[in-house]
């Protein structure tokens, strides 16, 4: 391995690991009694060096690529941008699920750990929920005082938004802008649907089918669309997918440390961890279960053993999970088809035949191709959830290999100019610009912003969970992110 390869490749994937556990680490110390969570803690920071100080010999990285120092600085004015239109460090406007992410921030900087939520009118509880991307910020906010929050979630942001990027790229092998453009100017043909539908009032959202209404509320959602609204289960979703890929393919070890790194992803979204099974069982099987057992793979069991309870004090929501079908056959067919068809349905298609007559998508990752879009067709099926939170998070690893996918025939296409000398690939095109225009519409949020969205900063420090009802204009939102004090992990595990 050359050794600007081997610096590169190991500054991203160590730097990935590090984004990963760092939250981990930070929520073994200060959320657990210290005989439980600091051993813990300890384990997961001699194991991350176990993987720096193993990498060069265990890595088999000779035919991949290294992008330059201009590719690079592109990709942080990228991030930058993508960062600044998100509504991070609170220099533009915020979408609504700002309230509860600036709650949150300002609670954890403010409020000993863990968090208590204290109100006359309800019981008892304290805040439960997956908190992994807001507590580096908010640990600084809490040693330097709230005011640098602001400034260290935009920092935070930015550097996993660059590090979500720069694996589009790395997972492909090719360092390109243009790649980058196209990953974030993808999404699903809603504008198409919504103007054959007659559902006008929805042109302006990206992958978020909401036409059928509540209760299905079938949803798959964009890059752009999820970085605004989500970007706490973004980098766990981008990171922990494209890391599995990674390790998968060149690690001699990489499904042990696979299996580690996704229960590193329970803290920061128990759904992310699940979307994150199909992808390592991928790895497992090709690898005819080999190196299964070992000291990452038991300490992610550990892990597992560890936040479980955290997450089983979750307060129950009324809100029972059941099959797209019981809504009755032959409606769940109809919505099903016609979810799938413009969503995904049509790229893939047009991909499909594409692909088959130029062949520019690789082996490795036709195959992970293939198993994303089956997860896709397989989980809309199942609904959990108020929002049916179960498909859209779950489906966001399964989106983000499809999409490069997509991406890698587009970028072909465009590079060869074929759009001019065939039907199929000129309609490809125009089906990407029709859903273009969605995430076309937040990238210019900051010249024609429609309002600040959000009633409070990270700075209010007036505002708790059970405060964001009054936010959300009297909307009980709050229980989804509040666990009991009866519960088994506040009373015999927690530090408080």
């Amino acid at each position: 391995m050359k050794q600007k390869a081997s610096i590169f490749h190991f500054l991203v994937d160590a730097g990935s690991f590090a984004f990963l556990l760092l939250p981990n680490i930070i929520f073994l110390v200060g959320w657990y009694r210290w005989y439980i969570g600091l051993p813990m803690a300890i384990v997961s920071g001699y194991l991350f060096y176990r993987f720096c100080i193993g990498y060069r010999n265990n890595m088999v990285l000779e035919n991949q690529e290294v992008p330059d120092r201009r590719f690079l600085l592109t990709l942080l004015g990228i991030s930058v941008f993508v960062a600044y239109i998100s509504g991070m460090g609170e220099m533009t406007y915020q979408v609504t699920d700002y309230i509860k992410h600036n709650v949150i921030f300002s609670n954890l900087a403010t409020k000993p750990w863990p968090v208590l939520i204290e109100d006359p009118k309800q019981p008892a509880a304290f805040l439960c929920y997956g908190i992994a991307y807001y507590l580096p910020a908010s640990l600084i906010g809490k040693i330097l005082g709230l005011k640098v929050v602001v400034v260290c979630s935009f920092l935070w942001g930015v550097s996993g938004i660059f590090l979500c990027l720069i694996w589009v790229n790395k997972t492909i092998n090719l360092y390109k802008w243009q790649l980058v453009v196209l990953f974030l100017f993808f999404a699903g043909l809603d504008p198409l649907f919504n103007i054959i539908d007659g559902q006008r009032n929805n042109l302006n959202d990206i992958l978020s089918w909401d036409g059928l209404g509540f209760p299905i509320l079938l949803s798959y959602m964009s890059p752009v669309r999820l970085m605004v609204w989500n970007p706490q289960y973004v980098f766990p979703a981008w990171i922990g997918t494209a890391l599995i890929v990674q390790l998968g393919r060149f690690h001699k070890n990489g499904v042990g440390i696979s299996a580690f790194l996704s229960a590193l992803t329970l803290l920061w979204a128990p759904f992310i961890t699940m979307g994150l099974i199909p992808v390592w069982l991928y790895f497992l099987v090709k690898s005819r279960f080999k190196n299964l057992i070992n000291y990452y793979a038991l300490s992610g069991l550990v892990l597992v053993v560890l936040i479980g309870p955290y997450y089983a004090a979750h307060q129950p929501i009324q809100d029972y999970p059941y099959l797209l079908w019981q809504e009755g056959i032959f409606q769940a067919i109809h919505d099903y088809t016609f979810f799938i068809f413009m969503e995904i349905g049509i790229y893939l298609v047009l991909v499909y035949l594409v692909d088959r007559k130029f062949g520019f998508i690789a082996g490795e990752l036709r195959s992970l191709m293939l198993l994303s879009v089956v997860v896709l067709l397989i989980l809309p099926v199942y609904r959990m959830g108020i929002f049916n939170d179960f498909l859209m998070r779950v489906s966001m690893p399964s989106l983000f290999l499809m999409t490069i996918g997509v991406i890698v025939v587009m970028y072909e296409i465009l590079r060869k100019k074929l759009y001019k000398k065939s039907v199929l690939t000129g309609a490809l095109c125009i089906f990407f610009l029709i859903g273009a225009m969605s995430p076309l519409r937040y990238m210019f949020t900051p010249v024609f912003p429609p309002g600040r969205y959000t009633l409070n900063s990270i700075n209010d420090e007036q505002y708790s969970v059970f405060g964001m009802n009054e936010l959300y204009d009297g909307w009980e939102i709050s229980f989804q992110y509040t666990g009991s004090e009866k519960s088994f992990y506040y009373r015999y595990l927690s530090n408080k």
